[in-house]
């Protein structure tokens, strides 16, 4: 995966989300309380609410719809069952006075896109 710079330290804000757009996928942004960065796919598994919005609890980003925590470094969904497949988490490090996070280089399908279901022919048989 490339290294590429996703924003500049002065736009963050400790534990406030920042949003990127980078070849048409979003991406949340976090400046953390020791300094270091986490970079998330910005859209909620659920409904694809957008992560950046969400409060910073116990290491996890909540997110501002319904609730559901994922870690900020690896992206698990956080449940009462235990740890559930999340969100996509990326390397992020501060370069300089540069964000730059390894993001995949290529990615399927429409960046964020929500399908709606296929409709059903039953009205016509």
């Amino acid at each position: 995966m490339p290294e590429v710079t996703v924003a500049l330290v002065s736009e963050l804000v400790p534990l406030v989300g920042h949003q990127v757009r980078i070849e048409g996928w979003t991406y949340a942004v976090w400046l953390l309380r020791d300094g270091s960065v986490c970079v998330l796919d910005n859209a909620c598994k659920h409904v694809g609410s957008p992560l950046v919005d969400g409060a910073i609890e116990d290491g996890c980003v909540v997110c501002p719809w319904h609730g559901w925590r994922f870690d900020l470094r690896t992206g698990e969904h956080r449940t009462g069952f235990g740890p559930l497949r999340g969100v996509g988490t990326y390397p992020a490090r501060i370069v300089g006075r540069k964000v730059v996070a390894e993001l995949p280089d290529r990615r399927p399908g429409p960046a964020g896109a929500m399908t709606a279901p296929a409709r059903s022919a039953w009205w016509r048989r």
